[in-house]
């Protein structure tokens, strides 16, 4: 498979205007497509009971795609704004000085500034947060034009490093694509699942995601979307899976998913870690849809590893080529996810619609509800 976002720069035509850190670079040339004045945002808004933390939050879902279901653009500017009594979520992205705070209700991204001499705003998304097919992240473009391929942790705290009390949610073999052939880029490390969830109290209202795109030669667009928040009851806990190891780089375990109507699917999230702290991430794996309530069995196949070799040959499956999924004396985490509307079948590569459903429907009052479980982590 190739990157959405790389295959998006190719039909827009060209990157929109960029972005540095230091704000000392040169944007790049922009040229807008005509098919930027067909794209569609969407946005859905639920509950978070959010394992890591013991506590509910405010769960977020969005899309901006082309027609094509591809991203629409590689650089823009989100700004979530909830109803009145909704406080955003303090968090180190922030800190001081922070404009998201609770007389503006906004969870925000800031425009991209190639000037030095002008001070950049201070909000939660920063420079870096933008809306893309699937969810908000870190992933606007920088002023050379280089794919950014970054997740933000959840609960979001603004951070891309994954530990131990904040997981990052990325979809890997068995559930999607094996993308560990060298035929994708060395720092895609996997799918986005397209939700945000936040550490602070949801409140009942109506929240509105803006995304402000700019452009050199076109002027500024901004497109709008809403959703309603109107049940406040979240999912029930759910546990951390069991997992045995097979001693091959596999094994199988349990998930207990909780019984609740509203209930459409599970996953089951991997990673594995480069040392014994799990400062860094080597690898993440995933395996579902998992459906239905109560203990459902899963399996965590043998042989997901990196391997060498040119694309579809099944280089994961030839005993010369193929590596452990997760190695021998590898230290590992295992978590889960479940989800009150239809994450997985919305997400891509597999959906390529520009309106996916992102919400469980009239049975969840079209909200997009998750409760997350713990994280454990093990040695192989």
């Amino acid at each position: 498979m190739t990157n959405y976002k790389i295959i998006a720069a190719v039909v827009v035509g060209a990157l929109l205007a960029g972005c540095s850190a230091n704000g000392t670079a040169s944007p790049p040339s922009s040229v807008v497509s005509p098919i930027q004045s067909q794209d569609v945002l969407q946005f859905a808004v639920g509950t978070a009971n959010i394992g890591t933390t013991g506590t509910v939050g405010l769960n977020t879902v969005s899309t901006f795609r082309q027609p094509n279901g591809l991203s629409a653009t590689l650089v823009n500017t989100p700004t979530i704004t909830g109803p009145p009594g909704f406080v955003p979520p303090t968090t180190p992205a922030c800190g001081s000085g922070c404009v998201d705070n609770a007389s503006t209700r906004t969870i925000s991204g800031a425009p991209q500034n190639i000037n030095p001499n002008v001070a950049n705003p201070v909000t939660n998304f920063g420079q870096a947060g933008g809306v893309f097919s699937y969810g908000i992240a870190p992933e606007n473009e920088g002023a050379t034009g280089a794919a950014v391929f970054t997740r933000y942790v959840q609960p979001f705290t603004g951070s891309t490093t994954a530990s131990s009390t904040n997981p990052n949610y990325t979809g890997g073999p068995p559930a999607y694509p094996f993308f560990k052939d060298g035929t994708f880029p060395a720092a895609f490390t996997g799918y986005s699942q397209g939700f945000d969830m936040f550490n602070t109290p949801p409140v009942a209202g109506q929240y509105t995601l803006s995304v402000v795109v700019a452009s050199s030669n076109a002027g500024t667009a901004t497109f709008t979307a809403a959703s309603t928040l109107s049940n406040l009851t979240p999912l029930p806990a759910l546990a951390v899976p069991t997992f045995v190891k097979d001693g091959l780089g596999g094994g199988a375990g349990v998930v207990t998913v909780p019984v609740d109507a509203r209930v459409v699917e599970t996953m089951v999230y991997f990673r594995t870690c480069t040392s014994a702290s799990c400062a860094t991430t080597a690898n993440y794996f995933s395996v579902g849809p998992i459906r239905g309530t109560g203990p459902q069995a899963y399996t965590l196949p043998d042989f997901l590893g990196p391997c060498a070799g040119a694309a579809g040959t099944g280089c994961q499956n030839n005993a010369a080529t193929r590596t452990p999924t997760i190695p021998t004396g590898t230290t590992f985490q295992v978590y889960a996810v479940t989800y009150d509307y239809p994450m997985f079948e919305a997400s891509p590569p597999g959906n390529t619609s520009q309106t996916p459903v992102i919400n469980g429907g009239a049975a969840t009052s079209n909200q997009a509800d998750l409760t997350t479980s713990p994280v454990a982590t093990a040695l192989y």
